[in-house]
């Protein structure tokens, strides 16, 4: 069984909202992967969890609106920004400092948009198949 499957998910509240995460794994290197799909949860990518979490510590967390996090009423909740403010947000309750923002298709484009917003949090990004968004006009 998947090492993600096992883990127990976590919560954070920000803004009123919960947000399930989970952590796995131990090592010098934080992977965060960001949200992929608002209708998957962060279990899509248990099979890079399993083999990075050997190596280094990997933090997931469920978009808004699927998994183990709220599904909130009002359309602004469920932008791009805010929930790369929500993997934010975790980082800053684990007390991370410095992360490998990795994404695919949508968590691509979300991983981009990390490294934009907190350069000094992240060491490099890992963007695989970014879906072509346009960028926000402002950081939230």
């Amino acid at each position: 069984m998947s090492l993600m499957l096992k883990t127990e998910p976590r919560f954070l509240e920000r803004d009123g909202h919960r947000i399930g995460y989970r952590v796995m794994g131990e090592g010098d290197v934080t992977l965060l992967f960001l949200p992929c799909f608002q209708i998957v949860d962060s279990r899509v990518y248990r099979a890079q969890v399993d083999y990075f979490a050997t190596r280094c510590r990997v933090v997931t967390y469920d978009a808004r609106g699927c998994g183990h996090s709220s599904r909130p009423e009002a359309h602004e909740a469920y932008s791009v920004p805010e929930m790369v403010e929500d993997g934010k947000a975790i980082l800053n309750a684990l007390g991370i400092e410095k992360v490998v923002a990795t994404g695919v298709s949508r968590g691509g484009h979300m991983a981009a948009l990390f490294a934009a917003y907190y350069p000094e949090m992240t060491a490099a990004a890992f963007i695989m198949r970014p879906r072509p968004l346009s960028a926000p006009k402002t950081r939230p």
